[in-house]
This record gives structure tokens, C-alpha cells and sequence, in this order.
């Protein structure tokens, strides 16, 4: 299975598309890997990529004014990780992404990924399905 294949299975999870709809980000996309323990992005850095992970985990977390570390979230294997509120409102990530084991992502820029959103209501209706799938995970964390 391609690279490509295993995003249009993990977004097919969510929304009814067709591998056509993938056209839009073919060759636009890289492979990036990082070591266990290697910082991705820091929080303050203006980190403005979509990335779906092939290989490996990643943990987000953030430092408080205090110096204490509180894990946000971990994310593994065939999930989709970006600093979403940061590239909505064209902040610098409020946390850090760290590689717990060696880690393969594939990423876009989020400015393809919104050009496709904006101008193909197949991708409309993706980037909402990803963002309620997002939302719905997050308030059953907070119920935790």
C-alpha cells in the first residue's frame, strides 16, 4: 500500500471520497522521519503542516510558566497531527510535537490543504469531518 493509500483509508473513515479525490495534494507532499525523542516542532515555532503519520508515535506537550510538562495528547500510527488552532488563527504553536520512537510522517502545507478546501466541496466536506472527528475526541478526553 502507497503512502497516499493509507491517508485515503484513514480519510475514508470519515468522509465518503473517492481515490480521485486525492488528485489535489499528489506530488505535494513529503516524507520527513525523526528519531525517538526528537522535537518536531516547539511551541513559539510557526509550524504550518499537515502531517499523517506512517510510522511510529508522537506526544504533544507543553511547558507551564512554572517549568512543569503536561502531556496534551498522543498520536500513533495512521492519524493526521497539526497545530490547528495555531494555523487557524496564524499563531506560533502553543505546545511542542516530540517523536516517542522513530517516526515517518507525511506532510502537506496546510495552505495546499486549505486552497483544496476552499475551491472543492469534497475536500469542504473532509476538513469538516476531520474536525468534528477532532472536536469529538477531545470532549471525550475532557469527560475523562
Amino acid at each position: 500500500m502507497t503512502d497516499l493509500q493509507r491517508v485515503f483509508t484513514y480519510l475514508r473513515t470519515l468522509a465518503e471520497i473517492e481515490p480521485s479525490d486525492l488528485a489535489g495534494i499528489e506530488g505535494r507532499y513529503r516524507t520527513e522521519t525523526f528519531s525517538a525523542k526528537d522535537v518536531i516542532f516547539s511551541e513559539g515555532d510557526h509550524y504550518v503542516k499537515v502531517a499523517f503519520i506512517l510510522k511510529g508515535l508522537v506526544k504533544k506537550y507543553y511547558v507551564t510558566h512554572e517549568g512543569r510538562k503536561f502531556i496534551k495528547e498522543f498520536t500513533w500510527e495512521n492519524q493526521i497531527t497539526t497545530p490547528y488552532a495555531s494555523l487557524l488563527q496564524n499563531i506560533p504553536a502553543t505546545y511542542s510535537l516530540e517523536a516517542i520512537e522513530d517516526t515517518t510522517l507525511l506532510t502537506i502545507d496546510y495552505a495546499v490543504i486549505d486552497g483544496l478546501i476552499r475551491s472543492h466541496p469534497k475536500w469542504l466536506a473532509i476538513g469538516k469531518a476531520l474536525a468534528d472527528y477532532h472536536f469529538l475526541n477531545r470532549e471525550a478526553r475532557e469527560m475523562e
